[in-house]
């Protein structure tokens, strides 16, 4: 019973470190997980532009 705590406490370890990243661009980016998480600047329509 013993082994089988310790195994399933170290997969466990292993499922959360393995989930950090994307903890951590989803605590930076919520909106990540719906449009992704390219740094792209937003589009500006041409006929928008001011020179």
């Amino acid at each position: 019973m013993y082994r089988e705590l310790e195994t399933t406490l170290r997969e466990l370890n292993q499922v959360m470190a393995e989930f950090k990243p994307v903890l951590r661009t989803i605590n930076e980016k919520p909106n990540a997980l719906i449009f992704g998480e390219s740094n792209t600047a937003d589009p500006i329509p041409a006929k928008g532009k001011q020179e």
